[in-house]
């Protein structure tokens, strides 16, 4: 889910800011020009998709897949996300060609960023500190994170001596 909503507002600022290449192509996008009706339903479906993303964050300790430090942390990520996507709609609704470039630029840029560091701060807290929070659905709490003893397994030696 946090891939599917993540690809709307990076692929539909890329697809405004090539739009030329793309109708040059043959290629009919959903993004049309600053001040169209096309554009605002893509910069719409871009802030949409950013509220997704904070709702899908939000979700994940009821999942099991995370602490509550994440949702935290995803949220303040969620919030600079959807702020661009804003100035992407804003800036598309006012007709301004010029500005609608530079916002869906800084949405793409910041697509590009996000990503990694969303799925960084989810890796980070998938079991939170201790190891201890539920590491998948159906896990009762206190079971020991599965990919925390993988850790161990790595970093044992085996009995000639050498890592494995």
């Amino acid at each position: 889910g946090v891939l599917f909503s993540w690809q709307m507002p990076h692929f539909l600022s890329l697809a405004y800011m090539m739009r030329n290449d793309y109708k040059a192509g043959g290629y009919v996008m959903m993004p049309g020009e600053a001040g169209s009706p096309e554009l605002a339903r893509a910069t719409l479906a871009s802030m949409r998709h950013c509220i997704y993303l904070e709702m899908l964050c939000a979700a994940t300790p009821f999942l099991g897949m995370a602490d509550t430090m994440f949702v935290a942390e995803a949220t303040v990520l969620n919030g600079g996300f959807l702020y661009l996507a804003y100035q992407f709609h804003a800036h598309g609704a006012s007709g301004n060609q010029g500005k609608t470039n530079a916002a869906a630029r800084k949405l793409f840029l910041g697509s590009l960023l996000y990503l990694p560091l969303l799925l960084g701060f989810m890796v980070f807290h998938r079991c939170g500190s201790t190891g201890k929070i539920p590491a998948h659905p159906g896990a009762t709490a206190g079971e020991p994170c599965t990919y925390l003893a993988a850790s161990n397994m790595v970093s044992e030696k085996d009995s000639s001596g050498k890592s494995c």
